[in-house]
């Protein structure tokens, strides 16, 4: 996820991510780890995910954000079963979206790796 989002993401739920850890690779610092392991066309899945979860504020906070087997995994601590469920829909939704673009995708397998792209970014 580029810088722009990436901060987007930590401004609109400063509580969900705030456990900072400096990410000294691109000069920032983020709220996890490895900060957004995923593609900028997921930012929308993010950002809704993240407001429902600020909104929430029950102790939730994000521990890992990334791309596996081609859909959004969002690993959290202090999760609730509300939460969890806003997690399982996000997730849900990167499955149909491009993780390149944000453009309507399918779950594709291409040499046993997994991936979500619209046919446009597949053909790229």
């Amino acid at each position: 996820m580029n810088i722009e989002n990436t901060k987007r993401l930590i401004e609109t739920a400063p509580k969900l991510y705030g456990g900072m850890t400096r990410q000294e690779n691109v000069g920032i610092i983020t709220p996890i780890m490895f900060g957004f392991e995923c593609g900028d066309g997921w930012f929308d899945i993010l950002l809704e995910l993240s407001e429902k979860l600020e909104a929430l504020g029950k102790g939730i906070e994000a521990s890992q954000v990334k791309e596996k087997y081609g859909t959004l995994r969002f690993y959290v601590h202090g999760g609730t079963e509300e939460a969890y469920q806003l997690i399982q829909e996000a997730e849900k939704k990167s499955a149909k979206t491009c993780e390149l673009c944000g453009k309507p995708a399918r779950l594709r397998d291409v040499d046993d790796w997994c991936m979500t792209e619209c046919d446009e970014c597949f053909e790229k």
